[in-house]
């Protein structure tokens, strides 16, 4: 998985040697791949109202991707996925808080967690 930061991302799952340019509506900053290399979580940027994560469907990259709005957050600039895949977290570089995401059941967890200053 590569993001392009044009608003693009190449999507291959390791398994598979084909690779997909996949468009979205906003400017790339992060991506995470899920430990089964099922789906990619892409966080956009500030300028284009990045409040979201997108999701794709590593096998099915061209359909649509699905969109979890993150509540109160400022710009959610780095994304990682535990070990386990169950959860996905999302630092805001404006608010310095963490945000979780249930990747079961695609939506924010509702605690945050406060990291303070400006998180990279």
């Amino acid at each position: 998985m590569q993001a392009c930061g044009s608003g693009s991302a190449s999507v291959g799952a390791p398994a598979q040697p084909t690779t997909e340019t996949v468009t979205l509506n906003k400017s790339t900053v992060d991506v995470a791949i899920s430990p089964d290399a099922s789906r990619a979580y892409i966080t956009g940027s500030l300028r284009d109202r990045g409040t979201d994560v997108s999701v794709i469907d590593t096998a099915r990259p061209t359909a649509p991707p699905t969109t979890i709005t993150l509540d109160q957050v400022g710009f959610p600039n780095g994304i990682a996925i535990s070990s386990d895949g169950t959860r996905a977290y999302i630092v805001d570089n404006l608010t310095g808080n963490l945000f979780i995401i249930d990747t079961a059941r695609l939506n924010e967890v509702p605690e945050k967690i406060a990291i303070g200053g400006r998180p990279a």
